[in-house]
């Protein structure tokens, strides 16, 4: 903007110090021009007056190409240039334009430089409010892939919640054409589900439990007390499936053990049941509710008793897809510093042992 305003003062000062001298006095006779008189001399000044006009122009076209300056700004300083090129070539150069046509050359170069400078100002604001569409819009488009972005994350958090990692990473992952089920066999697994029986009594849409959200937000509690076990060393080896609703899946023997170890992660996961029984109860101490924890592991006694859970047989229970089963309760394990000892606790259907 400086370097426009130095080419504008230039050019005016260039046009006032070409204003010609005033004509001889009245009674003396004015000689004949000649090849050496100043007007016709082809380096002066005089003979291309139209000139400045252009220059003027010039400056009017380089004012429009400010960026990061207001329209304000650039309407002001187009007004001062156009005010201050008119008036030279109204009044003091009023003399040497020439004044043959029907509309003299000092009017017709005055209308020039206006009509420019509107052209160019309207020209000017438009550029600027493409500008601003265009930077507004990219604003829009960024929050957006914001949104996108975010929404993103909650969605792999919650299938990863819902679904164990490498299940997780299977669905969001690969780029499947048609909707394939994902699945992988193991020769020895064990799968265990656990659930809140009772949950369904403490759940109720009152408004004073926020119709329902707060009893939500505590058997999230008590999921998120669950999953936290899994962060243990011993757990390790056990893999959250999925929850669904007061039912809380896990699964374990998905890596390769030693013969020794072969059925280790079948202790590991009844251990864990016996800890998710101690967990709920500190819950229940904590919050004054009665929640009770019904978990199923399925044809483990053999195998469990050898390292030393203790168990009472509850007797032939019918298990749909399997029939009428004998089945046991797990009652401990007799493992210094395992788990509090929960053999006073009576069960329903209670047979013991022999």
């Amino acid at each position: 903007m400086a370097a426009i305003l130095i080419v504008t003062m230039a050019d005016i000062v260039d046009m006032l110090s070409c204003i010609p001298s005033t004509p001889a006095s009245e009674g003396r006779a004015t000689p004949p021009p000649s090849s050496t008189a100043t007007v016709s001399s082809p380096d002066n000044c005089l003979d291309n007056p139209k000139y400045y006009s252009y220059i003027a122009v010039l400056a009017l076209m380089a004012t429009t190409m400010l960026v990061q300056v207001s329209h304000m700004v650039k309407l002001t300083l187009m007004l001062l240039i156009t005010v201050a090129t008119g008036i030279v070539n109204i009044y003091s150069w009023r003399d040497i334009f020439d004044r043959s046509f029907l509309v003299p050359s000092k009017f017709t170069m005055t209308i020039m430089i206006v009509v420019m400078m509107i052209s160019f100002y309207y020209f000017s604001r438009h550029v600027e409010k493409l500008a601003r569409t265009l930077f507004l819009w990219k604003i829009k488009v960024h929050e957006q892939k914001e949104k996108v972005y975010e929404m993103r994350r909650w969605n792999e958090a919650l299938v990863t919640n819902m679904l164990p990692e490498h299940v997780a990473r299977h669905f969001l992952g690969s780029k499947k054409r048609d909707e394939e089920l994902y699945s992988q066999s193991y020769d020895e697994i064990g799968v265990m589900f656990a659930s809140i029986p009772n949950f369904s009594d403490f759940y109720t849409e009152e408004s004073i439990n926020n119709g329902g959200i707060e009893c939500l937000r505590f058997l999230n509690e008590i999921i998120s007390d669950f999953d936290s076990l899994l962060d243990e060393a011993q757990f390790r080896c056990i893999t959250k499936i999925k929850t669904i609703g007061s039912t809380y899946m896990a699964a374990s023997g998905k890596e390769e053990l030693s013969d020794r170890e072969r059925w280790q992660h079948l202790a590991d996961l009844a251990d864990f049941a016996l800890s998710m029984k101690v967990t709920l109860m500190n819950i229940n101490y904590q919050s004054f509710n009665n929640f009770m924890l019904r978990i199923g592991v399925e044809d483990c006694y053999n195998i469990l008793k050898e390292y030393g859970f203790r168990f009472v047989r509850r007797g032939p229970i019918f298990v749909k897809g399997k029939g009428e089963l004998l089945t046991y309760f797990l009652k401990g394990r007799d493992k210094q510093g395992s788990f509090i000892n929960s053999s006073s606790v009576t069960l329903p259907h209670q047979v013991v042992d022999s």
